[in-house]
This record gives structure tokens, C-alpha cells and sequence, in this order.
């Protein structure tokens, strides 16, 4: 070759090959390998145990792997956090009762503030019974002197 570029070293056969440097990552091809073998899971070989089926004859449970500690460094980090979201959490609690302390505060002045009107629009409704009862009352009275005097 004449060209000025450096020589970029093949991939290993199946792997795959970006063509140039213009292309995105996803457009990637796949060169087909050849007289490769194919790698056998160890429970496929001959001769190897069948898995075994966790938590029943009808299997789908399998155990979880034991995990790690991970990146120790990053355990005070992550006891931080936890503390943090912690103290968010109860901060949030405690604002959400003293909401709940104050809606049940006004739900039970609203509902003694109801019953007060209830009991004035009764009190109010009975005093213009009476005065209606004495206006009739009145009426008769007169009516009844009326018809007295009159025969």
C-alpha cells in the first residue's frame, strides 16, 4: 500500500470488524468464521450431568448467587447515601402527619362549624313556626271575638 495511514491489525476471525473509521459502532459486520470450533457450555458436553431443576418438578427457581461485598471503597459512599435517604424519609413522614394532624384540625372545626349552621337554620325554622302559630292564634282570637259580638 501507499498509503501515509498506519496498518490497523485484523480482528480474530468471528469477531466483529468496523470497515472505516467513518461508520457508527452499530454498523458492524460479521466476518464468518472458519474452522472454528464451537464452544460448548459444560453442562451440553457428553457425558456432563443435566441441570437440575431448583424448587420443584416444574424447575423456574434457581438460587441466587452469593454476592459480594463489591468495591469495598465505595461502602462508606453507599452507607452515605443510605443515610441520607434515611433522614429524607423521615423528614417526610414527619411533614406528611403534621399534614394529616392539621387536615383532621380543619375537617373537625368544618364539621362543628356545620353543625352550629344546622342547629341556627333549626332554631331559626322553629322561632318562625311559633310566630306564625301566634299570628294564627291572634287571628282566631279576633275572628272569634268578631263572630261573638256580631250574632
Amino acid at each position: 500500500r501507499s498509503s501515509n495511514h498506519p496498518r490497523v491489525p485484523e480482528a480474530p476471525r468471528g469477531a466483529p470488524v468496523r470497515r472505516s473509521h467513518g461508520q457508527a459502532p452499530r454498523e458492524e459486520e460479521e466476518q464468518p468464521a472458519e474452522d472454528v470450533p464451537e464452544v460448548q457450555r459444560p453442562e451440553a458436553r457428553a457425558g456432563a450431568p443435566a441441570p437440575r431443576a431448583q424448587g420443584g418438578e416444574e424447575g423456574g427457581h434457581e438460587e441466587a448467587a452469593e454476592e459480594g461485598p463489591g468495591h469495598p471503597e465505595l461502602l462508606a459512599v453507599k452507607a452515605q447515601m443510605l443515610e441520607s435517604l434515611e433522614r429524607q424519609k423521615k423528614a417526610k413522614d414527619k411533614e406528611m402527619e403534621q399534614r394529616r394532624t392539621e387536615a383532621r384540625a380543619r375537617a373537625k372545626e368544618e364539621q362543628q362549624r356545620a353543625t352550629e349552621m344546622k342547629q341556627q337554620v333549626i332554631a331559626e325554622r322553629e322561632a318562625q313556626r311559633k310566630k306564625a302559630r301566634e299570628e294564627q292564634r291572634a287571628a282566631r282570637e279576633k275572628g272569634g271575638t268578631a263572630k261573638k259580638a256580631a250574632p
